[in-house]
């Protein structure tokens, strides 16, 4: 039984960063989430710092309840390997650093705990958990940093529609149909159905006020029309192209600097996750308590007064 106590709290630790990698890949593949304004991604951010937040808390349980490197570095060993198992890139980066962290938590609280005087919980326990927190969110950017420096090269930078679309449809609110960017005459105005109809019969071309001459062999080459845009209003035609030159400018201005640009987003990546956590943290205090407080009503644990001799000095 009393092995048993000091291994009980792994299971809760084990299943919280298990959840917490399966919710991490998300983020580290993409980062329209660091300027989205999207309600959902705001609670996946929300929830993936929960998870953290509870995984490190039953880690300083583990610690606290054990106080055996036998015990905690095996269950380190199998909380760094999860990963391998849910992230698709960097993952040996994170298993890795993941080990560190765990590593380097273990022995600082474990030097705390056997020189406390008298046992807090929440005084004990919760930098630990906080500096755990922070090292792990600290090796997700680094990983966050290969992957959208890869990510920056290939396809460049990207803002997310959900913070393009609201600025520009205020923009573009009170400006005249009339004046804006139009396509190439009356087959800007076709639907999908008869795009359809003009692969099969290419003639047709000549009703819409296009030379098929122009375009090559169309008969041999549908593809062409393919390129075709299907029927837009001027609002949505407007802010398509808006949103193509805004993005083709800032493609230019930050091209030699793609480097920089990814040191900022990993910054910008651990700043963001580290407040949540920091704000979310406030709420480890009355559960930690909650839960000392039940284990020793409980009676699955227990505490004991001792009095120790202490040396003064008198002059």
């Amino acid at each position: 039984m009393p092995y048993l106590k000091k291994i009980i709290f792994a299971l809760p630790f084990l299943l919280f960063f298990f959840l917490f990698c399966l919710n991490l890949d998300l983020f580290l593949q993409n980062s329209n989430f660091l300027f989205s304004l999207d309600l959902k991604i705001i609670l996946q951010a929300v929830l993936l710092v929960s998870y953290l937040l509870l995984s490190s808390l039953f880690f300083a349980i583990l610690v606290t309840f054990s106080m055996n490197w036998k015990i905690v570095i095996p269950t380190a060993v199998l909380a760094s390997l999860i990963p391998l198992f849910l992230i698709t890139s960097s993952v040996y980066i994170l298993i890795a650093g993941f080990f560190l962290t765990f590593l380097i938590v273990f022995f600082t609280l474990q030097k705390k705990l056997q020189n406390y005087l008298t046992f807090q919980a929440s005084i004990l326990l919760i930098p630990s958990i906080k500096r755990l927190s922070t090292f792990i969110i600290l090796v997700s950017s680094l990983v966050f940093y290969f992957n959208i420096s890869q990510s920056l090269v290939k396809n460049g930078f990207q803002i997310p529609d959900s913070l393009l679309d609201p600025i520009i449809n205020l923009a573009t609110s009170g400006l005249p149909t009339s004046n804006l960017p139009q396509g190439p005459g009356p087959m800007m105005n076709i639907s999908a159905d008869q795009i359809n109809l003009l692969k099969q019969n290419p003639d047709l071309l000549k009703q819409y006020g296009f030379d098929p001459r122009s375009l090559g062999e169309v008969g041999t080459d549908p593809k062409i029309l393919d390129q075709i845009t299907t029927t837009q209003s001027p609002v949505t035609s407007q802010n398509s192209f808006i949103k193509q030159a805004i993005s083709a400018q800032i493609n230019n201005l930050i091209g030699p600097n793609i480097g920089i640009v990814a040191i900022i987003l990993s910054i910008t990546f651990f700043v963001s996750l580290n407040f949540l956590s920091s704000f979310l943290s406030l709420l480890i205090y009355p559960i930690i308590s909650g839960i000392f407080w039940i284990l020793e009503k409980t009676g699955f644990t227990k505490f004991e007064v001792t009095q120790r001799e202490v040396k003064k000095l008198i002059v």
